[in-house]
């Protein structure tokens, strides 16, 4: 069957013989960052291109990255920000696609960025900035837009696409699968574009929630809710470190969350999912020895003895962790400084450089900031993100099985595959 006989089957079947089916150069599934970068960059370059998003707006979930500033990138790139099954396919992103080109690319729109300590914003630090950017540049340049349409189905018939959404038919010359994972569901992230990946046979490798908060055990996370310490947090399984990171933790009432906790929180979701059991140890002085502690809580005893260990405690922490750290040693929360034995001492100086925390699960896809898993790179062209298994069919942004830390990298990983796709269909 060609092309046009194909067509008049669709049309047959629909009922659609009095309506025409629309050609385009580009048909980009999903509206998110990829999606609209790439749709920018090819309407540029003269491409007629039509963006299907089943949201009723475009873009959503752009206003939620870098706490609502949107960080495009960062200038501290290496592949070990990264979290990928081949190293070669990173490594030739990263080779041809640097931060500057992303900065490049974002000035040549119209949007000058600045740079905080590597992080790069929109020089308003404004998310909905980037977002009406592309949309912008999207409609000067003829890009149709299709919202709330659901694609039924995507047909590779003589080297053109027709694709099927909501009981009508397009055809396009290329197609870009820019669905997005599964993460923060309510911006239109529902991992409906992996079964249209599969039906072109490719493999979706495990998927998790990647950048999220950790569910854990302990009783005493509603009394310190709120509280934000900066430690060494070391992620465990049995008695062995598997990773670490530096950071600001924030406590709340179900566990932990915070930059450091969201750069673990893959390997955490991974290792639940394999039934295991890991367990998180903050150290809150990384600076400070054990011995210095010891000696500084010996010398406050000596000097002060009528003074509350939680008064004292309060003096180097905050004090709702210090009420917390009192009790879980057995302390009264009214104990002067001189009751205190050098075994209790002990105690909470080994808690304060080895908060123990046992993790029961992470928060999931409706609160993680991106999907570890997705769509296997191997089966992705690194220097187009055009697909090994169909010409001409793109899959970027965060379908793949890439997944970065925080600080603007996955934002980058997705501007990198729609600029690099661009190129490739232009």
């Amino acid at each position: 069957m060609n092309c046009l006989d194909f067509l008049n089957y669709i049309r047959a079947d629909f009922d659609l013989d009095s309506q025409e089916v629309s050609m385009f150069d580009v048909v980009i599934i999903g509206g998110g960052a990829s999606g609209l970068m790439t749709a920018a960059l090819c309407s540029m370059k003269g491409k007629k291109c039509l963006v299907v998003e089943h949201m009723p707006v475009c873009g959503k979930k752009i206003l939620m990255t870098g706490n609502g500033k949107c960080n495009i990138t960062n200038l501290e790139m290496y592949r070990d920000n990264y979290n990928c099954s081949e190293d070669g396919f990173m490594e030739q992103i990263l080779s041809e696609v640097s931060p500057n080109r992303v900065i490049e690319v974002f000035e040549n729109l119209g949007m000058l960025t600045r740079d905080r300590d590597g992080y790069v914003y929109p020089y308003s630090e404004q998310a909905a900035a980037v977002k009406n950017l592309l949309v912008t540049r999207c409609m000067e340049n003829g890009v149709e837009f299709l919202y709330e349409c659901e694609v039924a189905a995507i047909e590779n018939i003589d080297e053109r696409f027709v694709i099927t959404a909501d009981n009508m038919s397009y055809e396009g010359k290329s197609v870009i699968l820019a669905t997005g994972g599964m993460s923060y569901k309510k911006t239109g992230s529902d991992g409906s574009g992996y079964a249209l990946a599969k039906k072109f046979g490719h493999t979706v490798n495990h998927c998790v929630p990647a950048l999220t908060a950790l569910i854990c055990k302990e009783k005493f996370f509603k009394e310190i809710s709120g509280v934000r310490a900066k430690g060494n947090v070391m992620l465990y399984l049995d008695d062995k470190i598997m990773s670490s990171e530096l950071g600001e933790v924030q406590f709340t009432d179900y566990g932990l969350s915070g930059i450091p906790i969201f750069n673990l929180s893959r390997d955490v979701a991974y290792m639940l999912k394999k039934k295991k059991k890991p367990h998180v140890i903050i150290d809150l002085f990384p600076n400070i020895s054990q011995e210095k502690l010891t000696t500084w809580f010996r010398e406050s005893k000596r000097k002060y003895p009528k003074t509350k260990l939680t008064d004292s405690l309060s003096y180097i922490i905050n004090v709702k962790l210090a009420t917390a750290i009192a009790k879980n040693a057995g302390v009264s929360y009214s104990a002067k400084m001189g009751e205190i034995d050098d075994s209790r001492i002990g105690k909470i100086v080994s808690m304060l450089k080895t908060f123990e925390i046992e993790v029961v699960n992470v928060k999931g896809f409706d609160y993680c900031q991106v999907t570890a898993g997705g769509i296997n790179v191997n089966e992705i062209d690194a220097h187009s993100f055009e697909s090994k298994l169909c010409k001409n069919l793109y899959i970027i942004g965060e379908m793949l099985d890439v997944d970065g830390m925080c600080g603007g990298y996955n934002l980058h990983f997705a501007f990198a595959g729609a600029i690099l796709a661009s190129d490739s269909i232009g």
